[in-house]
Formats: C-alpha cells, structure tokens, sequence
C-alpha cells in the first residue's frame, strides 16, 4: 500500500513538472529581427522613413492632463543591408521642413523641439495569435548635455511669449509599442505599421502652466497613434522593410 502511495505521489509531481514546464513554453516569446531586402546595387544601408501622414490615426502625446499633436510627424533613419536586431531613428516632431512648429499643446500654439534626440526600437516579440505583428522595446536616447525633447507653448501664433514648457528627458522601457508587417502587393513592398500606445512616459514642465494643480513631473506621461514606416534606396527606389522569427543560435 505505502508503495503504491509513492507511486502516485511520483507519479503527481512528473505531471505538475510537466505541467509547469508546458505553461512557461506556451508563454513563451519568440525574438524576431527587423530585415531590409538586400539592396545588391550599391551594398549602402537602406534608408528608413517612418511619418504619420496617411495613417488612420496621427500621434498624439498626453501629459499633465492636456495632449499635444502635429500636423506632422517624420522619424529616419538607416538600416545595414540585410538584419538587424535594433532600429534607431532620429525624431522629428513636428516634421523637419517646418522646424516642429506645425503643432498644439493644450490647446495653444506650440513648437516641439527635438534637439537631435533619437528613438532605438529594440527586443522585437510575437504577440500571441498575431503571426504578422510584434511588441518592441522603445529608448528615447539625446546627445549630451541635452535635456531631451521639449514642447513650448505660446500664448499666441507668434510664438513670441512661452506660457509652457514640457520636457521628455531621455529614458528606457517605453511601453506599449507594436509592428505590424503589412502584405507586400505587385505594386509596393513590404512596409510596416508602428502603432503607440505607450502610458509610462516621464516627462516635466515649467511655466505659468504648473498653477493649473497638474503637479510639473510625471511618470505616466502617454502617446498613442500610428506611423507608416518603409525602406528605400537612397536613389528612392522601394525595398522591403519587415520582422522575422530570429534565427536560433
């Protein structure tokens, strides 16, 4: 009898062990790799431009109770011909060409200025039941001695008195951000779509706006919308731009 007991108790402990070790795989995360198609014309990095015009939904920043949007947003960067495991753009909010003054905070004009900050895409992860879609790992990362990137609101469209300033200093672990591989036609290639959701953003603030009870610093600063992100020659010619299943070691 007592050696039967044994048995089924050794017998419950394999099927718990197993049990766990089942659970963990199934959770697990598979890595992937960003890929631009090999551009065997010039063996040059392919050029990335990622911008939110033409998307269903454009960025949109959240802080202190008021948001903050564009009329454009463009993001660049360049990618080694081949894989890589991260992605790194430089910001441009507000879009170069207008020098980020195409924007509103709270309501009143506003120049958001990137002061050569860059974001870096890393750790690309399946999302459970979404095959063509990835969660990415975003740092906002800024030269020395930069504060980060800021928005100025003015009092009026001159731009000529600031009531407030709203300041993104560099950091690490913005969440939640996913890629979307969009089907590659006869007519256009592979592409993505970067959507934001990220709530864990630390930001602060000076000005006549701190008076409004909001508090100047907060760690759940917020940014939600989608940009179109694709590959090129840097003749202008289309590559494909997509993630994959890292290949294991």
């Amino acid at each position: 009898m007592l050696r039967n007991l044994k048995a089924l108790g050794l017998a419950l402990v394999a099927m718990l062990a197993l049990g766990a070790f089942m659970a963990a795989a199934a959770s697990a995360k598979e890595e992937g790799e960003i890929v631009s198609q090999l551009n065997t014309t010039t063996l040059t990095p392919s050029l990335v431009t990622a911008t939110d015009a033409g998307q269903a939904t454009g960025l949109e920043f959240t802080a202190f109770g008021n948001s903050t949007s564009c009329a454009l947003n463009e993001f660049h960067g360049s990618l080694p011909t081949g894989t890589a495991t991260s992605l790194t753009v430089a910001t441009a909010f507000g879009g170069p060409s207008q020098a980020g003054q195409n924007c509103e905070a709270g309501g009143f004009p506003a120049t958001v200025t990137n002061n050569g900050c860059h974001l870096t895409f890393t750790t690309f992860q399946t999302v459970a039941g979404q095959p063509t879609t990835w969660t990415s790992n975003v740092d906002l990362v800024c030269p020395a001695g930069v504060p980060g990137i800021q928005v100025h609101a003015y009092s009026s469209s001159t731009h000529g008195s600031s009531v407030c300033t709203i300041t993104v200093p560099p950091q690490n672990g913005i969440t939640k951000v996913t890629a979307h591989n969009n089907v590659k036609t006869p007519t256009a290639a592979h592409d993505l779509t970067i959507t934001a959701e990220a709530t864990n953003i630390t930001a602060t603030r000076s000005g006549f706006c701190v008076f409004d009870g909001q508090g100047s610093h907060t760690s759940s600063a917020q940014m939600h919308g989608e940009v179109g992100a694709s590959a090129r020659t840097a003749q202008g010619a289309p590559l494909d731009l997509y993630i994959r299943h890292h290949p294991k070691a």
